[in-house]
């Protein structure tokens, strides 16, 4: 990232690079179950299913968080253990705690952005996910994450990350929601 190269130092950059795999690592039970719900809401959507386009997409969402919940947890409570793991030796600041903690807390939210993301491609409505996915890097990370540390410090590479993915992601149940009331209205007219 630009940002901490211009603004931090190589142990910032080398932090954040640790601080992005664990969080990568964290949501890898969702990149698998994204996967299997494609084809699961496609076929159902297909059949006019769509009780059950709604249900798999909730008993997915779900799956996915309670598989992630653990390692989630323990990185949450346990950081510094987590972090000897990848960066022996080092010491840590309680403020690298404390972006830790900001930047992982999204991450229980991330099983209904994600299932979603996969979602509306397997409906026949690819555009939200693709609006949604381009602008949230063209759009808000890019000239959030220059502007934000310049202005504000390091830190806020992390809370701006947060700010930026919990607010698509209350932005995303709203859509999710709305488009299961119009699956359900389809259904009342089968």
């Amino acid at each position: 990232m630009s940002s901490l190269n211009e603004y931090g130092t190589v142990k910032d950059v080398a932090f954040y690079g640790m601080v992005f795999r664990i969080f990568n690592l964290s949501l890898t039970p969702i990149y698998g179950l994204m996967r299997a719900l494609q084809p699961t809401v496609g076929i159902n959507f297909g059949a006019e299913k769509y009780e059950r386009v709604i249900s798999s997409f909730k008993i997915f969402a779900i799956a996915a968080l309670i598989i992630m919940l653990p390692l989630w947890l323990i990185t949450i409570v346990f950081p510094t253990s987590i972090f000897n793991l990848m960066l022996p030796g080092k010491e840590f600041l309680q403020s690298d705690i404390t972006n830790f903690r900001i930047f992982m807390t999204l991450a229980p939210f991330l099983p209904v952005v994600f299932m979603a993301m996969t979602f509306w491609p397997a409906i026949k409505k690819p555009k939200p996910a693709g609006i949604i996915g381009i602008a949230r890097q063209a759009f808000l990370y890019i000239p959030l994450m220059i502007i934000l540390p310049k202005y504000f410090g390091i830190s806020w590479i992390y809370k701006g990350s947060f700010l930026i993915d919990i607010s698509l992601s209350i932005l995303i149940v709203f859509l999710i929601s709305k488009e299961f009331k119009g699956l359900r209205q389809l259904e009342t007219k089968k």
